[in-house]
């Protein structure tokens, strides 16, 4: 998975989660929970966020949608 559709995932989970949709706010709450950092890239925390959740993929119906 390239950097920019992980930075993707990572956005759709913050607008899953806060309905913060996709624009500035879904980066700052993102860039808060420290997922992506200042420049919109993927944290080491973020790459752990993306692995929890293609590990969840088959097993919970809530995260077929993100994504």
């Amino acid at each position: 998975m390239n950097d920019d559709a992980v930075r993707q995932l990572i956005l759709a989970f913050e607008n899953y989660i806060s309905q913060a949709g996709f624009g500035p706010e879904a980066l700052q709450q993102a860039q808060s929970r420290g997922w992506l950092d200042q420049d919109g890239r993927c944290t080491e925390e973020g790459k752990q966020l993306c692995s929890a959740l293609f590990s969840q993929w088959e097993t919970r119906s809530a995260f077929r949608n993100i994504g």
